[in-house]
């Protein structure tokens, strides 16, 4: 799944109209780090979904938006059981 798809699809789900107001921190990336030997990459937020990547432990990636135990970084959905996010 595409950045841009990842964004509609949450857009829509929430049913955010043109002309609403979202406090720009909801929509600022959080710094995290891998905490797992290999993070499985998904194309939605649960186990359901095909993998399409995987992060190593270690790496330092950016969390766009969270749900249920999921975050959205640019490459897809990874656990957010699996993450420590930076100061």
């Amino acid at each position: 799944m595409t950045w841009a798809r990842a964004m509609r699809r949450i857009l829509t789900r929430d049913q955010i109209t043109v002309g609403e107001q979202v406090p720009l921190a909801s929509w600022l990336p959080v710094r995290a780090v891998v905490t797992a030997d290999a993070l499985n990459v998904r194309d939605g937020p649960g186990v359901s979904y095909p993998l399409c990547g995987v992060f190593h432990l270690g790496a330092r990636i950016e969390l766009w938006y969270r749900e249920s135990g999921w975050a959205l970084t640019e490459d897809g959905w990874v656990s957010s059981a699996y993450l420590r996010e930076e100061a």
